[in-house]
């Protein structure tokens, strides 16, 4: 519900009473006839993409057939996928080839559009321009878009917002503990080691008293200290 309500907040619209025959998405095979299939346009996800980004459809697919690596990938959507790929920069395609749709030019994985590399850093841009926090600036770009390492891509760019960093909230302090007053000589020791030039002491401090005793070592081991 948080997903829909971010979506839904880039959009002016009026509410409008919908009768249940009219719900074809719930029941499509029976309340959709095959004559309305062919009436209607089969452009909404385009036309939702182009709402929804400064880069139209057209200039994602003209970067899109121009892109050495989304080029190929193209081909093998269209044409079919080999056995196997060599070049590490597809394989994040195919293993997700069975997944991919070819749709006005655009590779689509599911219903997010696969963005050319030229464009990746603009749309970056544009989907932090709100500074959303990672969270919802992940959960934003997964509604439209997609390419490989865009989460991490979204982490490393939200790491170096000065904006974000400023309004982040800060971790809570711990509570200063304070040592309990020793009420006799004995009560609390504090034992440590100290270096000074080369040599090594065992230093005890009597925490009521202060008396301070001091032993050289020649070794810090734990059997040794015991």
């Amino acid at each position: 519900m948080q997903r829909w309500a971010l979506i839904l907040e880039a959009y002016q619209y009026d509410m409008q009473y919908r009768s249940s025959e009219q719900h074809r998405n719930c029941d499509s095979l029976s309340r959709l006839s095959l004559h309305e299939i062919e009436q209607e346009e089969t452009e909404e996800g385009i036309f939702t993409l182009d709402m929804c980004l400064t880069i139209s459809s057209q200039e994602i697919a003209i970067a899109t057939r121009r892109d050495p690596i989304m080029s190929r990938m193209f081909d093998f959507t269209l044409n079919g996928w080999p056995a196997h790929v060599e070049d590490a920069g597809l394989q994040p395609f195919f293993d997700r080839r069975n997944e991919l749709t070819l749709e006005k030019g655009l590779i689509w994985w599911g219903m997010r559009v696969i963005i050319p590399e030229m464009f990746r850093g603009r749309l970056l841009l544009e989907l932090h321009e709100e500074h959303l926090g990672m969270s919802r600036t992940k959960a934003l770009a997964r509604g439209y878009l997609w390419w490989p390492y865009l989460d991490r891509d979204i982490e490393d760019m939200v790491e170096r917002s000065s904006a974000c960093a400023y309004t982040r909230n800060t971790p809570k302090e711990s509570p200063l503990h304070s040592w309990i007053w020793a009420s006799r000589p004995g009560q609390r020791v504090h034992i440590d080691y100290a270096e000074y030039e080369g040599h090594f002491f065992l230093v005890i401090v009597d925490s009521f008293s202060k008396w301070l005793e001091v032993i050289p070592v020649k070794s810090t081991t734990s059997r040794n200290t015991i």
